[in-house]
């Protein structure tokens, strides 16, 4: 097994499998919310504009969360009464036949409800529920090349039900604050949210400063994105904007 696989299988394992039902439930709201928080600033335009000639756009993105939601939800009800989904793994990068052809509003209006709908699922199961149903899922994660260059890997993993539901966090748009300008609206302050993505025209620097650098938690995953920033593998800056360096942390 490629140590790519091991990680994301100890990853489920420790923030799906080891968790209590309300902490899932909580951890998947967030990663929701963080998403809908961001789409609704994307005009149907900006959703439309491709990043580059082989890379989706915001619109096929959230057309794909909509197609692998859907079998999803069903496949969560089957665990959680104990049977195993009777189609085989859904797959990794299932689209519709025409993701552009939706409105946009409508398209993020049936994303919201695809939440709403795994929330109140997770929300209704009480703590201590377990059950030794599993669910064959496709995982993809980056793999490194012994030259030096990445490609996706993927394989097929059987899933409790915590872990199952783990997955709806990991397919959220992961997307940051970068401090702008107040403009003609005035006021202290204001933030732009950026999706990361390797794609794109444009370029940020951002600081993540993890909770456990400065004794709060030991948890890697428990992450706070400070603002514009400076980071290499030394040290991590945070700035007030782009090149000015106002602090770091070793």
């Amino acid at each position: 097994m490629r140590p790519e696989q091991e990680k994301a299988r100890e990853y489920l394992y420790r923030k799906g499998t080891l968790l209590a039902s309300r902490e899932i439930c909580e951890r998947v709201r967030a990663a929701f919310a963080a998403t809908e928080e961001f789409l609704s600033g994307v005009s149907e335009a900006d959703a439309r504009r491709r990043p580059g000639p082989d890379e989706w756009c915001v619109q096929e993105v959230v057309d794909h969360l909509v197609e692998t939601h859907r079998p999803s939800v069903e496949e969560l009800r089957c665990l959680l009464r104990g049977e195993r989904p009777a189609n085989g793994p859904i797959p990794a990068g299932l689209q519709s036949r025409a993701p552009l052809e939706r409105p946009w509003p409508e398209l993020v209006g049936e994303l919201k409800q695809l939440h709403a709908e795994v929330l109140g699922i997770l929300a209704a199961i009480p703590d201590g529920f377990t059950t030794e149903a599993r669910a064959p899922v496709v995982l993809v994660v980056p793999a490194r090349n012994p030259d030096g260059s990445e490609q996706p890997l993927h394989w097929v993993e059987e899933l409790d039900w915590k872990a199952y539901a783990v997955i709806f966090k990991r397919c959220g748009l992961k997307a940051v604050p970068v401090r702008a300008d107040v403009g003609v609206m005035g006021g202290n302050e204001s933030h732009e949210f950026m999706v990361l993505a390797d794609s794109g025209e444009d370029g940020i620097v951002v600081v993540i400063v993890r909770k456990y650098l400065v004794g709060e938690s030991d948890d890697e995953d428990q992450v706070k994105v400070e603002s514009a920033c400076i980071s290499d593998r030394e040290r991590l800056y945070r700035a007030d904007r782009i090149g000015q360096v106002v602090a770091w942390y070793l």
